[in-house]
């Protein structure tokens, strides 16, 4: 499946280009030790390889049929729980930690058979539509369709015209009092 080949072939790609990404900087951070740089470079990209990891080693596995015990009572029926995907999904995330927010939620969707669409913040725009290319490039070159992954940019509005689109499921990272305006508009978070 799509989910299971792209993580398998792109899960080292992906960690040794941030680790050449951010090993070749190195002297940037070292210049700026004990900084927001130096905190966000390597608290979002060590998480989000570690997300990468744990989701290709027990990913498969969280995914399987579970089957539940029904009682005494039900002795002739079977219950189970079987994970199946949900289609399009959108996520909206906030200006902080751009590349885990987005990636996090990209590399659950599509290990869970879903495409996403993500609404980021109007204030991280520019490295949410770089971080974008990056996961694109590499679905195309694994030979998987690059549009299951989408972004938008915006304000408020953009966020509720999402909600509002028709999406299976929303995930919303952010503040409780923009979470409780997303959440009036739409029975899908």
């Amino acid at each position: 499946t799509l989910s299971h080949s792209f993580f398998s072939s792109c899960n080292l790609s992906l960690f040794f280009f941030l680790s050449f990404f951010f090993s070749s900087s190195f002297s940037f951070f070292s210049d700026c030790y004990d900084s927001p740089v130096v905190d966000g470079a390597f608290g979002e990209v060590l998480t989000t390889c570690e997300k990468i990891r744990w989701t290709v080693e027990h990913g498969e596995e969280v995914l399987q049929t579970e089957h539940r015990p029904v009682g005494m009572i039900m002795g002739h029926k079977v219950a189970r729980v079987q994970y199946q995907p949900l289609g399009v999904l959108a996520a909206i995330i906030p200006w902080n930690y751009p590349f885990h927010n987005m990636f996090g939620q990209i590399i659950s969707a599509i290990f869970a058979g879903n495409s996403i669409v993500i609404k980021v913040s109007e204030y991280a725009c520019w490295s949410s539509l770089f971080y974008c290319d990056i996961v694109k490039s590499a679905l195309g070159q694994l030979g998987h369709s690059p549009d299951i992954v989408q972004i938008i940019t915006g304000f408020g509005d953009s966020g509720a015209a999402l909600v509002n689109s028709g999406v299976d499921k929303v995930t919303f990272i952010g503040s409780p009092e923009v979470g409780k305006l997303d959440e009036g508009s739409s029975r899908h978070i």
